[in-house]
């Protein structure tokens, strides 16, 4: 690989150019299984929200939605596994508004369950109500099946929301 500034040769496990001493990004596919361990980590602080505290299941959703911010380095299961996540443009770690925006949809999905939960539960509604519910959870799900084969697919490990706020995971 060579410096992005000097184009001298560089070692790939180096990340400081020997000629110019200058630091960059080597951006490569992150581990497939730390991403999902990661997921996982966060997912179940999600369902602990959701299932044990019903009624402060909203913080699951705003969990996804600032799960990133919460820390410099990214969120509780980022930080267990080592991940960071990276602005692909200028090959440093992403800004706030990245941060929010790969994680959007995500929290949008479930926010709407949410308060579907919460419509069902103080209304008595019926059957339409309920499979309006179904059909939510499952385009949720769909959408969460979708990141992943994105992930698992692109060559820069980019899900669909990291290819929309131009960040990646490494």
């Amino acid at each position: 690989m060579n410096c992005p500034k000097c184009g001298h040769t560089i070692e790939d496990n180096n990340y400081k150019c020997d000629n110019c001493h200058e630091y960059y990004v080597y951006i490569r596919k992150p581990d497939i299984k730390k991403r999902f361990l990661s997921s996982c980590i966060d997912g179940i602080i999600v369902f602990s929200l959701c299932y044990f505290f019903p009624y402060l299941s909203i913080l699951g959703a705003f969990y996804i939605l600032f799960k990133d911010i919460i820390t410099k380095n990214g969120s509780i299961g980022k930080i267990f596994t080592g991940l960071i996540i990276l602005d692909m443009s200028k090959k440093v770690k992403a800004g706030f508004k990245q941060k929010i925006a790969r994680n959007l949809f995500l929290s949008i999905g479930l926010f709407f369950l949410i308060i579907l939960s919460i419509l069902q539960n103080i209304y008595i509604i019926g059957f339409a109500f309920k499979l309006v519910w179904i059909l939510s959870f499952a385009l949720w799900m769909t959408f969460i099946a979708l990141e992943a084969y994105y992930i698992y697919t692109d060559e820069n490990g980019q899900r669909l929301s990291d290819r929309l706020a131009k960040t990646t995971v490494m």
